[in-house]
C-alpha cells in the first residue's frame, strides 16, 4: 500500500519541487554567499504569497458561484441530454420555413 503513494505523480511532483527547492537554497548560500537573512526573507515572502493566492482564489469561487445562482447562467437551459430549448423550437420553425433553394423562381410576365 505505501507502494501506491511513492508512485503518485502528485507526490513525485511535491517531492522533486521540495529537493529543488532546497537545492536553489543550498546554491544560493554555498556559492553567491547569500546572508541567511535574505534566505528567511524569501521563505517567509513565498509562504505568505501562496498563502494570498489561496485566499484569493477561496473569494472569486465564493463570488462566481454566487453570480452563477443570480444569473441562473448559460447552461440552465440545457437539459440532461444536452439538447437546449430554445434551438428544438428554433429548429420546428427553420423545418417549417421552405429553404430558398425550394422556392420557385418569380415568374416574368411576358
Amino acid at each position: 500500500m505505501h507502494l501506491k503513494i511513492i508512485r503518485d505523480p502528485l507526490f513525485i511532483r511535491v517531492l522533486s519541487g521540495s529537493f529543488f527547492a532546497v537545492a536553489f537554497v543550498w546554491v544560493a548560500v554555498r556559492f553567491f554567499e547569500v546572508d541567511m537573512a535574505v534566505i528567511w526573507v524569501f521563505l517567509i515572502m513565498s509562504v505568505l504569497l501562496v498563502g494570498l493566492l489561496i485566499i484569493v482564489a477561496f473569494c472569486f469561487s465564493l463570488i462566481l458561484r454566487l453570480l452563477r445562482r443570480r444569473s441562473g447562467g448559460l447552461l440552465d437551459s440545457i437539459d440532461a441530454n444536452g439538447h437546449s430549448s430554445l434551438s428544438e423550437s428554433s429548429l420546428n420553425s427553420l423545418s417549417e420555413t421552405p429553404a430558398a433553394d425550394d422556392q420557385a423562381p418569380p415568374q416574368s410576365k411576358s
